[in-house]
């Protein structure tokens, strides 16, 4: 399930101290796409790249897109005291 590979995700980021802080200890997910199935025991790579505020991520499965998604910085604003609903 989605939710699985979601969470292999941010335990791959929580390994690396910058990537930690930038998702903080409770993450909050600004974007997911599932684009194919994974199976176990599939290989996959996990890549991030930091874009302004967010923490994109691409999960891949040899040379197919797995899923890709998106976390807001720990940093950034969230609800109703940010302005937003």
């Amino acid at each position: 399930p989605g939710v699985l590979l979601l969470a292999e995700v941010i335990e791959c980021a929580l390994v690396w101290p910058a990537l930690a802080a930038r998702i903080g200890a409770t993450p909050q997910i600004a974007a997911i796409k599932f684009f194919e199935p994974v199976v176990p025991p599939a290989e996959l790579s996990v890549q991030f790249d930091e874009a302004g505020s967010r923490l994109r991520f691409q999960v891949r499965h040899g040379e197919r897109l797995a899923a890709s998604g998106q976390f807001e910085s720990a940093a950034a604003p969230h609800g109703p005291e940010a302005g937003g609903p």
